[in-house]
């Protein structure tokens, strides 16, 4: 059951970088320079995505597994998150393997346990168990 945990998790930050990422920080109608800031940084991230090695996201998909898989040895628990850029310890992953930051959503919390992957993806979201 863990292994299957670990992949549905890993297998969801994979889906944005090759299907593209959320990039929600809470705008709403009345909010126009929040909503263009989402939508600049969401056709950014298609060009990039267009070039992104595959041999780096199978890299990547790796490194993170290996991370998740020691976080639930060690402590029982992973969070791995975004603000405006990945947090720690997801952006060591993505350095590790020359992503672009750039690819990742905005606003996005996950909670894995060896139960269970909860994600809140987006400013406001609700929390939703994959």
């Amino acid at each position: 059951m863990k292994n299957e945990i670990i992949t549905k998790a890993v297998d969801w930050w994979v889906s944005q970088i090759t299907h593209g990422a959320k990039f929600d920080a809470g705008s709403d109608k009345n909010d126009q320079a929040l909503g263009m800031a989402e939508l600049m940084a969401s056709i950014l991230a298609a060009g990039k995505r267009k070039s992104v090695d595959k041999e780096k996201i199978k890299n990547f998909a790796k490194d993170l597994y290996n991370l998740i898989e020691d976080r639930l040895k060690q402590v029982g628990r992973c969070t791995l998150s975004t603000d405006y850029a990945p947090d720690y310890p997801l952006s060591e992953v993505i350095n590790k393997n020359q992503l672009d930051p750039g690819l990742f959503p905005w606003k996005t919390t996950m909670w894995i346990d060896e139960n269970e992957v909860v994600l809140k993806n987006g400013y406001g979201a609700d929390q939703v168990k994959l």
